[in-house]
């Protein structure tokens, strides 16, 4: 899954838990309500098209039969976990789940990649809709196949909860409206509350003092940061390799105006 999020943030692919991040320019008001849920909604169809392509794929390559059919058994038994729970349950993993993510796209603005977030939500059970919405499908269609289902001694009754309308309605419903408060409510609607609402700037408030008078905002916009990046402190000593110091602010070499983090009050 480490890989995933790696393709994710440097290849530039679109994802609905770090879209997340886009509520942001909403509560900077560059951008309508509308327009943020309208983007979820897209990402979410194209996010789950992706994923039924990928579990039609590896199924139909008989991945599942893998260690003389073990791989399939697995995954029929996580998937009738998954949705076993409760709305309340796959609700509250799906809140944890993508603050963790949401955190690791919000440091990616500033480190190259940050994979330990995303690693502590899959060792810690939490719950990620795109993730099921790969997982569930494969188990469905393994189900499905009666001459698979013979092999390992159960009929394609043996999990009569493995169903779309039980995978729908107790799993991704509630998971994906969970990832949605945890990414929108704990990561960036706390960290717009912190540093960018003073200055309405992203993702750092851009007030730098200069010598003509009071301080002033200065805006721009974040890229892959695949070049190299020099770095100045409040002193304006310039210096490579990694920030001098926690007020230090990332010059992107192909950008002409600075990010600096807030002044202290």
């Amino acid at each position: 899954i480490n890989a995933e999020y790696m393709g994710i943030i440097v290849a530039g692919g679109e994802l609905l838990m770090g879209n997340v991040n886009t509520m942001v320019r909403c509560l900077q008001g560059k951008e309508t309500a509308w327009k943020l849920l309208l983007s979820l909604i897209l990402t979410w169809i194209t996010n789950f098209a992706g994923c039924l392509l990928m579990a039609g794929t590896l199924y139909w390559s008989e991945w599942h039969l893998t260690n003389g059919g073990a791989v399939g058994n697995s995954l029929l038994d996580v998937a009738l976990l998954k949705v076993e729970r409760t709305f309340n349950v796959g609700f509250s993993k799906g809140v944890m789940c993508n603050a963790l993510i949401c955190w690791s796209f919000w440091m990616s603005y500033s480190a190259h990649i940050v994979i330990l977030p995303v690693s502590a939500s899959v060792a810690l059970g939490f719950e990620h809709c795109v993730s099921n919405m790969f997982l569930v499908p494969i188990a469905l269609f393994i189900k499905s196949d009666s001459k698979y289902m013979e092999s390992i001694n159960k009929t394609t009754t043996s999990y009569p909860k493995l169903t779309w309308g039980q995978f729908f309605g107790s799993n991704l419903v509630p998971v994906t409206l969970g990832n949605i408060v945890g990414g929108g409510i704990l990561v960036v609607m706390v960290y717009w509350l912190i540093y960018i609402r003073r200055s309405g700037d992203f993702p750092f408030c851009c007030l730098a003092d200069d010598d003509s008078g009071p301080t002033s905002p200065r805006t721009g916009s974040f890229r892959n940061r695949s070049a190299s990046i020099s770095f100045k402190d409040r002193d304006n000593t310039a210096t490579e390799g990694l920030p001098p110091s926690p007020f230090a602010t990332p010059i992107h070499p192909m950008d002409n105006n600075q990010y600096l983090r807030p002044s202290t009050p």
